[in-house]
């Protein structure tokens, strides 16, 4: 991938690597910031009431409406970049509070109950649930 210009031991890329390397740099970047993880609306759902209000708006505009940092900070009269610290900041808040709380994984796992489960079996599903998650 290499080669070795005149000078003893400099390795560069030439001018072909290097447009490639930039290139894949720019959309693993690009690829991993606009992973959206869903889970992230499901926790805005449950836990969004803990947050800002401020917050809890900007996380379902980026997450369940799509809307790009730029149109968030121009909803929200604020830069780019405070829209961006925002989201983080309530992104890593509620999943501390899944982590510390389990609200949503229990609420997950009660919607797994169906209608053809008996009364003991949900009574069993439950008692499950609720041992598993502390």
């Amino acid at each position: 991938m290499f080669h070795t210009d005149r000078k003893k031991g400099d390795k560069t890329l030439d001018k072909t690597q290097r447009k490639l390397y930039n290139t894949s740099v720019k959309q693993i970047r690009f690829t991993e910031f606009m992973k959206k993880d869903l889970t992230i609306c499901r926790l805005n759902d449950v836990y969004g009431s803990l947050l800002t209000s401020k917050q809890t708006e900007m996380i379902r505009q980026f997450y369940d409406e799509d809307l790009s940092l730029g149109e968030i900070a121009e909803n929200e009269g604020i830069t780019r970049q405070a829209a961006h610290d925002a989201i983080n900041k309530g992104t890593a808040a509620l999943k501390n509070y899944e982590a510390d709380l389990g609200f949503s994984f229990i609420l997950d796992e009660l919607y797994k109950i169906n209608d053809s489960m008996d009364k003991e079996e949900i009574l069993a599903r439950i008692h499950s649930i609720l041992d598993g998650s502390k």
